[in-house]
């Protein structure tokens, strides 16, 4: 079985295999839940993206955080958006 990219190279991104397998599970968890994908890679599966984001260097231990303020107020925009979106369409049920 080839794996792409190889565990051995990601692993030199990252100080030890529990780092890169807690990193890898967050950052997919992201990726499921509508973050954005950082890598140009055309794949589904949550998990690849998140290990080719590690290992072309755009996901590390030290911005996890900042990825994942941006996810919140992703989510946030996206509930206000369906928040005025309901308000809107009630509005003009009650102009009917």
């Amino acid at each position: 079985m080839l794996v792409d990219p190889p565990v051995t190279k990601v692993l030199e991104k990252v100080e030890d295999r529990y780092e890169l397998i807690t990193l890898t599970a967050k950052r997919a968890r992201q990726i499921a839940q509508g973050a954005p994908i950082l890598t140009d890679k055309k794949e589904k599966n949550p998990v690849t993206l998140a290990v080719w984001e590690i290992y072309e260097g755009k996901v590390k231990e030290e911005n996890q955080a900042q990825i994942e303020m941006n996810a919140r107020l992703n989510e946030e925009k996206l509930n206000n958006a369906e928040k005025a979106e309901v308000k809107e369409s009630a509005e003009e049920e009650t102009e009917e």
